[in-house]
C-alpha cells in the first residue's frame, strides 16, 4: 500500500533568482494564488516582490517566473520577418514615439470590439497598465514611457478577456510579455501580443529626484513630461516639458540630464544589463520599436518602425492593416539592417557603470542635482576616472 508523500515546500521566485536578476514583471504577483506577493519599489526605484505572511512556499510563483524557465511561442516563425513601416495617417505618426504602427494595431483590435492593455500615466509620474476599450482613450497608451511600468492584475485580466472569446492585444517590454505568456499557458488566436525594444527600464527613485530637481530649477512645479516630442523630427526629438502654470519647454533629448543619464545606462534596473528577453528569438507575435540606421530611401520626417513578425497571428495582423491601406511596409531582408543600430534585438549585454550603485544612492541622498556632473558628455569619463581612482587608492591601501 502506497502513502502519498507531503509536497516539498519551495522557496518563493525571488529567494531563487534574488533581486538582481528579478525583473519586476509581476507574474508571481498574478500568480499567487494566496494573494502572499506584494510588489514594491526597492530602496534602488525598481518594482520587486515581496513576500508576505500568506506564503505557503508552494511554489507556484516558480512555475510562472520567466526568469527562471522563459515561455516558448508554439507557432513562432523559423525566422522573424523584418519590416521597415508606418501608420498612412501623417498625425497619428506626428503623435506617435515611431511610425505608429501601435496605434493601427490597438485601432484594429478596438474596432474588432476587443481590448487593449498598454502603458499609460498615472497622475502621480509613475507607470501602469491600463485596459482601453475605447479609440478616444487609444492616446493614454501611445508613446514611450521609459520607467517601469505597474503591470497590477493585468496578466489576470487579459486572461479572463480571452477565455470569453475577446480579442486582446498586450503591449509591453519583452519580459512582461514573456511573463504572460507563461500566466496563459497557452497560446490563444485572440490573444496579440506585442513587445517594445527595450534599451532597459531607469530608476524611479532617480526619476522621482530629477523631477523634484527640474521644478526648484525652474521655479514651478512640473505637470506633465513628454519623453519623445517630434518638435523637429521623428530621430531628432526632444523632451517636453510641461509645467502647471500651462508652461512648457522643449530640450534635445541628449541635452536633458535625466535622459541623457538614462541613454549612458548609469542607472537601469540590474537585469536589463543581461537581458535574456532582448534577443533573438523573440517571444511576441510582434516586436515594435524605432528603426535607427534605417536606409535613407525609407526615412520617414514623422517616425519609422522596425517590425519584427514572430508568428503566424503578428503576419495576419500586419497584413490585414496592410490591405486597409492603414500602413506602409517596406520588407527588409537583412538583418543586419535592422540591427546595426539596435543592437537590443539581438540581446546585446550593457555594461554595467562602475559607480551605478554610489549614483543611485547619492542621488536619493543629495538629490539629483549632485550627479548632473555624471551625465553630461563628460560624464562617462568622469564616472571612470573615479572608479579607476577608487581601485589605486584601494591597491595602496592594500585591500
Amino acid at each position: 500500500m502506497s502513502t502519498l508523500l507531503p509536497r516539498q515546500k519551495a522557496p518563493p521566485a525571488i529567494d531563487v533568482i534574488g533581486t538582481d536578476k528579478c525583473t519586476g514583471c509581476f507574474g508571481c504577483y498574478n500568480a499567487c494564488p494566496y494573494n502572499a506577493i506584494e510588489m514594491k519599489i526597492s530602496r534602488e526605484g525598481f518594482y520587486i516582490p515581496i513576500i508576505n505572511e500568506n506564503c505557503t512556499y508552494c511554489g507556484v510563483c516558480q512555475e510562472f517566473c520567466p526568469v527562471i524557465s522563459p515561455s516558448l511561442i508554439p507557432d513562432r516563425l523559423r525566422e522573424p520577418i523584418i519590416y521597415a513601416g508606418w501608420s498612412n495617417d501623417r498625425e497619428v505618426r506626428i503623435k506617435s514615439s515611431s511610425g505608429g504602427i501601435f496605434y493601427e494595431l490597438a485601432r484594429y483590435v478596438i474596432e474588432e470590439g476587443g481590448s487593449v492593455f498598454g502603458v499609460a500615466w498615472d497622475g502621480a509620474n509613475r507607470v501602469k497598465h491600463i485596459k482601453v476599450t475605447r479609440l478616444e482613450d487609444l492616446p493614454l497608451i501611445m508613446g514611450s514611457k521609459y520607467l517601469p511600468s505597474n503591470v497590477g492584475k493585468s496578466y489576470k485580466e487579459v486572461l479572463k478577456e480571452v477565455r470569453s472569446g475577446s480579442l486582446v492585444l498586450f503591449s509591453g517590454t519583452p519580459c512582461q510579455v514573456s511573463a504572460l505568456r507563461k500566466f496563459t499557458r497557452r497560446k490563444y488566436s485572440n490573444l496579440i501580443t506585442v513587445e517594445v525594444v527595450c534599451h532597459g527600464v531607469p530608476s524611479y527613485v532617480v526619476f522621482d529626484k530629477y523631477l523634484e530637481w527640474l521644478s526648484k530649477k525652474e521655479g514651478k512645479k512640473l505637470s506633465r513630461i513628454n519623453f519623445r516630442h517630434k518638435a523637429e523630427s521623428w530621430d531628432e526629438f526632444n523632451i517636453q516639458i510641461t509645467f502647471e502654470d500651462g508652461s512648457s519647454k522643449n530640450v534635445h533629448h541628449w541635452g536633458d540630464p535625466f535622459f541623457a543619464g538614462y541613454l549612458r545606462n548609469l542607472y537601469l534596473q540590474k537585469a536589463c544589463y543581461n537581458c535574456k528577453f532582448n534577443r533573438l528569438p523573440r517571444n511576441a507575435d510582434l516586436t515594435l520599436g524605432d528603426f535607427w540606421g534605417i536606409p535613407k530611401k525609407l526615412y520617414n520626417k514623422e517616425g519609422t518602425s522596425v517590425i519584427l513578425v514572430n508568428t503566424s497571428i503578428g503576419d495576419i495582423i500586419l497584413n490585414n492593416l496592410k490591405k486597409l491601406g492603414r500602413i506602409t511596409l517596406h520588407p527588409i531582408t537583412s538583418v543586419s539592417t535592422a540591427t546595426k543600430k539596435n543592437p537590443r534585438l539581438l540581446g546585446s549585454s550593457l555594461e554595467v557603470p562602475p559607480l551605478r550603485k554610489e549614483i543611485i544612492e547619492l542621488t536619493s541622498r543629495e538629490g539629483f542635482g549632485s550627479i548632473v556632473r555624471y551625465t553630461r558628455p563628460l560624464g562617462s569619463f568622469k564616472l571612470r576616472a573615479r572608479h579607476y581612482l577608487l581601485l589605486l587608492r584601494r591597491l595602496l591601501k592594500g585591500y
